[in-house]
């Protein structure tokens, strides 16, 4: 799973994350002193389909806010800054990367989050 970690350093030194989000992007689970908006990034495929040395994972990138819209602007502005990217972070090529957003949904509560589902291909180095 290194690709994983490597690709939340590559989203933590992303510009267009860190003016939305500053250090507040965190990996499985955001601490409960996290504040609006932030950012959870999960591996939803931890067997990711494998062709000779190239993964092709699966990950989920959850966007936090107070409200509905706000979840849902900063979600698609995220969604441009990742489609289509190939880029080295750590040890880790990543290409072909594409993502989607998901509708919002309430939170517990009562902020809201959007889902975005991202894939790419990656190979270690």
């Amino acid at each position: 799973m290194q690709y994983a970690q490597d690709y939340l350093e590559h989203l933590k030194a992303n510009p267009d994350m860190t003016a939305r989000f500053g250090t507040r992007i965190f990996y499985g689970l955001a601490p409960e002193t996290a504040t609006n908006p932030f950012a959870v990034l999960q591996d939803i495929s931890p067997n990711a389909q494998r062709e000779i040395s190239t993964a092709k994972p699966r990950m989920q990138l959850d966007v936090f806010a107070a409200d509905q819209y706000s979840a849902s602007d900063i979600a698609e502005e995220i969604v441009l800054a990742l489609i289509f990217t190939s880029f080295t972070s750590g040890e880790t090529y990543f290409q072909s990367v594409t993502a989607e957003r998901t509708k919002a949904l309430r939170v517990e509560d009562g902020t809201w989050k959007v889902p975005i589902d991202i894939r790419f291909s990656c190979r270690r180095k």
